[in-house]
Protein backbone atom coordinates (compact mmCIF):
# COMPACT_ATOMS: atom_id res chain seq x y z
CA UNK A 1 0.00 0.00 0.00
CA UNK A 2 2.86 2.44 0.62
CA UNK A 3 4.23 2.22 -2.90
CA UNK A 4 0.86 3.04 -4.42
CA UNK A 5 0.13 5.94 -2.09
CA UNK A 6 3.53 7.61 -2.33
CA UNK A 7 3.89 7.36 1.47
CA UNK A 8 7.13 5.88 2.71
CA UNK A 9 7.42 4.32 6.16
CA UNK A 10 10.40 5.52 8.19
CA UNK A 11 12.16 3.62 10.96
CA UNK A 12 14.59 5.33 13.34
CA UNK A 13 17.01 4.06 15.99
CA UNK A 14 15.40 3.78 19.42
CA UNK A 15 17.53 6.57 20.90
CA UNK A 16 16.54 9.08 18.18
CA UNK A 17 14.74 12.29 19.01
CA UNK A 18 13.58 14.63 16.28
CA UNK A 19 11.14 17.41 15.50
CA UNK A 20 8.70 17.65 12.60
CA UNK A 21 7.64 21.00 11.13
CA UNK A 22 5.94 21.87 7.86
CA UNK A 23 8.07 23.31 5.08
CA UNK A 24 5.36 25.31 3.33
CA UNK A 25 3.75 27.97 5.48
CA UNK A 26 0.50 28.03 3.50
CA UNK A 27 -0.26 24.27 3.56
CA UNK A 28 -1.58 22.16 6.43
CA UNK A 29 -0.50 18.54 6.96
CA UNK A 30 -1.69 15.24 8.39
CA UNK A 31 0.33 13.02 10.72
CA UNK A 32 -0.07 9.24 10.32
CA UNK A 33 1.56 6.88 12.83
CA UNK A 34 1.50 3.10 12.35
CA UNK A 35 -1.02 3.46 9.54
CA UNK A 36 -3.54 5.34 11.69
CA UNK A 37 -4.41 8.98 11.33
CA UNK A 38 -3.42 10.53 14.63
CA UNK A 39 -3.67 14.27 14.07
CA UNK A 40 -6.00 15.35 11.31
CA UNK A 41 -4.53 18.82 10.81
CA UNK A 42 -1.06 20.12 11.48
CA UNK A 43 -0.63 23.84 11.04
CA UNK A 44 2.60 25.51 9.89
CA UNK A 45 3.41 26.86 13.37
CA UNK A 46 2.97 23.44 15.07
CA UNK A 47 6.04 21.47 16.09
CA UNK A 48 5.84 17.73 16.71
CA UNK A 49 8.56 16.14 18.82
CA UNK A 50 9.13 12.41 18.45
CA UNK A 51 11.06 10.17 20.83
CA UNK A 52 10.86 6.69 22.28
CA UNK A 53 8.31 6.15 25.02
CA UNK A 54 9.38 5.06 28.49
CA UNK A 55 6.54 2.52 28.40
CA UNK A 56 6.98 -0.85 26.69
CA UNK A 57 4.59 -3.50 25.43
CA UNK A 58 4.66 -7.06 24.12
CA UNK A 59 3.25 -8.31 20.85
CA UNK A 60 1.74 -11.74 20.35
CA UNK A 61 1.71 -13.29 16.90
CA UNK A 62 -1.40 -15.37 16.28
CA UNK A 63 -0.42 -17.10 13.07
CA UNK A 64 0.16 -20.62 11.88
CA UNK A 65 3.25 -19.48 9.97
CA UNK A 66 5.40 -18.10 12.78
CA UNK A 67 8.67 -18.85 10.98
CA UNK A 68 8.03 -16.25 8.27
CA UNK A 69 10.35 -13.33 8.94
CA UNK A 70 9.68 -9.62 8.64
CA UNK A 71 11.93 -9.30 5.60
CA UNK A 72 10.27 -12.14 3.70
CA UNK A 73 6.90 -10.45 4.33
CA UNK A 74 8.37 -7.16 3.12
CA UNK A 75 9.64 -8.79 -0.09
CA UNK A 76 6.29 -10.48 -0.63
CA UNK A 77 3.93 -7.57 0.07
CA UNK A 78 5.67 -4.24 -0.55
CA UNK A 79 8.67 -4.67 -2.85
CA UNK A 80 6.73 -6.14 -5.81
CA UNK A 81 4.65 -2.95 -5.92
CA UNK A 82 7.58 -0.56 -6.17
CA UNK A 83 8.21 0.58 -9.75
CA UNK A 84 11.61 -0.26 -11.18
CA UNK A 85 14.45 0.69 -11.55
CA UNK A 86 15.61 0.83 -7.94
CA UNK A 87 18.96 2.50 -7.26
Amino acid sequence: PYARSGLVPMVFPKDSEFEITLLRAHLNGTLIIDGRRVITKIYPKNKIRVKMSKESFKLIRLSSNISKSYFSRLREKILPRIPLPLK
